[in-house]
Parts: C-alpha cells; structure tokens; sequence
C-alpha cells in the first residue's frame, strides 16, 4: 500500500462524473490509500479525514478509536460510501471553502453529494456506524456519536450495524461486493483518551 497516495479526484472520469478503475468494471473517488495488487481486489485505507464512495470489487479497510465511520451502502447499484471523521463540525467557520473529511457535517456532505450525483434516494440507502470510544459519556467519542445520529435522523436513515461507544479500539473492513461490513474489537484506548 502506498500512504501516500491521495486522489483529490476521480481517475479517468468517465460519463457519471465518477473514475473507472482499470478493468474491473468499478469506480472509486477516495482520499484513502490504495493497493490495487492484492488477491480480493483492490484494497482502500481510509485514514482519519478520508472518505470513499465507490461501486466494484473494493476492500475497503480503517481503525477507530474515537473517530467514526459512516457507511452507507447501496443494494439495488451495488454501490457504497465510508468516512472516517475525527470531530463532528469544524472548529472555526475558517475554510478555503472545500470540505474537509475531518468533520462529520462536511464529510456527511460529500457522501451526500455522491448520492445526489448517482440518482440515490435516501430511501434506498443501509446506513452502519461504528467507532466513537472514549472513557466515559462525554468527551470526542461521545460528540461524534451524537453527530452522525442526529445526521442519519435528519434522513429518516435508521442503521442496520452498530458497533459504537466504550473503550476498545475497532478494525472495519467494508466489502463492496456484497455490502457487508466486519468490525474487529482490538485492544483498549489509553487512559488519556
């Protein structure tokens, strides 16, 4: 995998305003790094601020600590999205006016955009959620996990997974093949978390 790797747009665009990838029939339009030589497909690793929306044989691989992730997966086009926020809103309304997969609002604006671009409505959309430890009830976790609930209510978007809160540290694998999501628990998050 190359970390370093960060697609600012789709490669190749093709008619849907979306990049094909290779010949394997798919699109994808990430930030994440990408390994395109491994025997599932090509695999993404999302990083705390990257985001994905992507139809074919993808991997799609994160960690979570206090971060959440979002996914929303498309059964009728095969298709799906995940981000990786690290807080819920930005800081300070301070921005070069681009939106930023750090935050929550603004990555949940981008996975919405992609939706809006492919013709999606909400109604046809799974929504999971995973992430958002912390040592108690209140702190970064417990924001982000009140963010992306109150975003997926304003969308009548009830979550199909859940695996959030507490203090362990989850490894997700979202596979766009089939939809399906695999969460890891991976060991506790320091006291200072």
């Amino acid at each position: 995998m190359t970390p370093t790797t960060r697609m600012a747009a789709p490669r190749s665009p093709n008619a849907t305003g979306f990049g094909m990838l290779g010949s394997l029939g798919g699109w994808l339009d990430t930030t994440g790094a990408i390994d395109e030589a491994t025997a599932e497909g090509p695999t993404v690793f999302l990083r705390p601020g990257d985001w994905l929306f992507a139809r074919g044989p993808h991997r799609v691989h994160t960690l979570l600590g206090s971060c959440v992730s979002l996914v929303l997966w498309v059964p009728r086009l095969r298709l799906g999205g995940m981000c990786h926020f690290l807080l819920p809103t930005r800081p300070s309304r301070q921005s070069n006016g681009r939106l930023d997969g750090r935050f929550g609002e603004e990555a949940g604006a981008w996975m919405e955009s992609r939706l809006r671009a492919a013709g999606v409505p909400w109604s046809e959309v799974q929504a999971s959620v995973a992430g958002g430890a912390g040592r108690d009830d209140d702190g970064i976790g417990a924001d982000n996990l009140a963010w992306v609930q109150a975003w997926a209510h304003a969308r009548a978007l009830r979550f199909v997974q859940q695996d959030v809160g507490g203090r362990v540290v989850r490894r997700l694998v979202f596979n766009l093949n089939d939809g399906s999501l695999a969460i890891a628990h991976g060991g506790r998050l320091h006291e200072g978390l």
